[in-house]
């Protein structure tokens, strides 16, 4: 019996203690959205994602129309950031995007678009990249509609990674087509590539390469036409390799007539 009574006097004693220590203190405002904000705010801090989302629908749903329900919808995409729903986090960034596109956190909200995007690239280059083109689709419009945004920075570094990523996609594809004796479709990825990107060495080998393209495809007119646009990204030792493989692909069509 005295065994019993201790353990009912000690679940009493966590009852009690939990029904005046456990209860949490609402924090102040002048509207119950306004509270229903702060405890969300709060909830999210201590990285309490669902009771924070619970709280954020109240407001949204309750409150559609005050101050704080828009606050509310940024507030949730950030939640869905944090616990790693890129999809659902870009939507809600989105959707904010075009619902508020005077809103003063703009700079803030594109970055959370593009990273939202970005966190969802695969890890290598030979998958769907479809994310890193959406990505840099954003950054490249917060760099042009608010190049002093404090995001900037980083934003073109994160770019220049995605972009990366796609260009070795873009070259690996043209050159599989390459070594597949596929020339007319390893032509159409190399003109592509030349539109699309920028570093120098793997331009100047996609260069080579779509005039020996156009030359094997009997494209003469085409192989001159790229000589022409780009033999100025060339070194003189690849001009002439260029030259070579055209001077050929034009005599070899001249002795047809």
């Amino acid at each position: 019996m005295r065994l019993v009574a201790v353990i009912i006097i000690a679940s009493l004693w966590m009852v009690g203690g939990c029904l005046t220590g456990c209860s949490t203190v609402r924090p102040t405002g002048q509207t119950e959205a306004e509270i229903l904000y702060k405890e969300a705010q709060s909830l999210t801090k201590s990285g309490r994602y669902l009771l924070a989302i619970e709280k954020l629908n109240t407001l949204r749903s309750q409150y559609p129309y005050s101050f704080y329900a828009t606050s509310a919808e940024l507030l949730m995409g950030d939640i869905l950031y944090k616990q790693h729903n890129y999809v659902e986090a870009a939507g809600a960034f989105i959707n904010f995007y075009d619902d508020h596109p005077t809103h003063p956190q703009l700079p803030y909200v594109i970055w959370m678009i593009a990273e939202s995007f970005t966190a969802q690239n695969p890890s290598t280059s030979d998958r769907d990249l479809s994310t890193a083109v959406e990505a840099n689709h954003f950054y490249r419009e917060l760099l042009r509609r608010f190049p002093d945004a404090e995001q900037v920075p980083a934003a073109q570094e994160k770019m220049q990674k995605n972009q990366a990523m796609l260009q070795e996609k873009a070259i690996n594809i043209a050159d599989f087509y390459y070594r597949t004796d596929k020339y007319g479709a390893a032509l159409y990825r190399y003109q592509d590539f030349l539109q699309r990107f920028e570093e120098q060495k793997v331009r100047q080998h996609a260069i080579l390469r779509a005039v020996d393209c156009a030359c094997r495809t009997k494209q003469q007119a085409v192989a001159q036409q790229i000589l022409a646009n780009f033999k100025s990204e060339l070194t003189p030792v690849q001009l002439k390799t260029a030259q070579e493989g055209y001077d050929k692909c034009r005599w070899a069509e001249e002795n047809k007539k």
